[in-house]
């Protein structure tokens, strides 16, 4: 893409609140998202992160409400009141990689207010429907009718808090500033933000203990926008356990995985720790088609 084409394409968050153009397939957007914990955004920093794994949320409504994204705004200092004292990241987010969380009682609540959660995912599914197709038959601006998803434009361009989810996988270089409060909010880029934690031992951290090992990615052998290589792979386990034979040990976990009553969650459970969402089905097929 030239620069001619990025203008024409890319959204900036504007002072009146107001989209200007339709957000399409192919658009990017800047966003930002506030991390309350800083060893969280130390550890997107170093290993990126991926909005298709089931996100520790801080608010435990939202856990079954809107499972899985990372929330973003468009808004910095929307961003910023959500971290707290913590650390806010800013990238550039494709069209495809954003996705418009829904609520059973459509909006959002606030700490200390109950707030009910939908059932099961087909219920979720249902009410998303419903609420893309209110905003497409709705009074609102054209340039929000005429978007590719008229309910994410709206709830990310004319909404309160000017926010959406983040489903797609980021690297670590996609990361344009990180910005950390001490008495005021002080500006780094990834190069800066690494340099000065780069003493944060990640595992000995008690934010980082309490996670769900799902969500650790000191392991992973590969990054979050990567395609999976089979000769990496193998490669990259050799170095962490030279001492075994690497091609026969995945020759028999392929053996208990093929077994398993549901073989997408046995690899999964098996794999989550050297690989990002991204490389599941690739990584699959390739063990499927090297070792059966």
């Amino acid at each position: 893409m030239n620069f001619k084409q990025w203008l024409e394409h890319h959204h900036e968050y504007s002072n009146d609140h107001e989209a200007t153009e339709p957000f399409k397939k192919g658009d990017t957007v800047r966003v930002f998202h506030g991390f309350d914990s800083t060893i969280e955004a130390i550890e997107a920093a170093r290993h990126g992160l991926s909005g298709k794994l089931k996100a520790p949320r801080k608010y435990s409504y939202e856990s079954n409400t809107n499972p899985k994204g990372l929330f973003i705004t468009i808004n910095k200092k929307t961003a910023q009141e959500f971290a707290g004292e913590g650390c806010v990241i800013e990238f550039i987010a494709k069209f495809e990689e954003l996705s418009a969380p829904v609520w059973p009682e459509g909006s959002y609540g606030t700490q200390g207010q109950y707030m009910p959660t939908f059932k099961s995912k087909i219920e979720r599914i249902k009410t998303k429907k419903l609420a893309e197709k209110e905003t497409s038959q709705g009074e609102y601006p054209d340039v929000i009718k005429s978007s590719d998803n008229p309910y994410l434009a709206k709830i990310l361009f004319a909404s309160t808090e000017y926010q959406s989810l983040f489903v797609g996988d980021l690297n670590p270089e996609r990361i344009i500033y990180f910005y950390e409060y001490n008495n005021n909010w002080q500006k780094s880029s990834l190069k800066e933000f690494l340099n000065k934690h780069k003493d944060v031992d990640l595992e000995s951290s008690k934010s980082y203990k309490e996670k769900n090992d799902m969500l650790k990615h000191e392991q992973k052998l590969f990054k979050p926008e990567e395609e999976f290589d089979g000769e990496k792979f193998i490669a990259e386990l050799e170095k962490k356990f030279g001492h075994v034979n690497m091609k026969k040990n995945l020759q028999l976990m392929w053996i208990t995985i093929s077994k398993s009553n549901n073989v997408k969650a046995e690899f999964i459970h098996a794999f989550h720790y050297f690989l990002w969402p991204k490389q599941y089905v690739n990584a699959l097929l390739w063990l499927e088609a090297n070792f059966k």
